[in-house]
């Protein structure tokens, strides 16, 4: 971490500065809703509520999008610490999925691996 650091030290203003027009954006957003919804309804302003509206979700979905990459990339490189959750979570998944029997066109049930297919 220190390598990176002295390579590009001016990284972690960059990243506060882009963080915080973030948050500048998505508060600017929200004090315009507002605005919108406490004045009178017409057609323009309806229009403009709801083009606030989706450019607000979408600024909280690239946070979101932003913090579940952050986390996905700190769980690869810390190494996954809960691995059996994982394995098991995955053969629940597998044996939930799998078809054990079934029912032939004569109403016999049918069992054996080879016989369902």
């Amino acid at each position: 971490m220190r390598v990176f650091r002295r390579i590009n030290p001016g990284e972690a203003g960059w990243e506060n500065a882009i963080k915080k027009s973030r948050e500048g954006l998505k508060r600017k957003l929200t004090k315009k809703l507002e605005c919108l919804m406490a004045g009178e309804r017409d057609a323009d302003t309806l229009e403009k509520i709801i083009d606030t509206r989706i450019n607000l979700n979408m600024e909280i979905d690239k946070d979101e999008m932003y913090w579940e990459q952050r986390a996905r990339a700190n769980w690869l490189r810390l190494g996954d610490k809960n691995l059996a959750f994982f394995h098991n979570f995955a053969s629940v998944c597998r044996r939930i999925n799998t078809i054990n029997r079934r029912e032939s066109d004569n109403g016999q049930e049918i069992s054996g691996a080879g016989e369902i297919r």
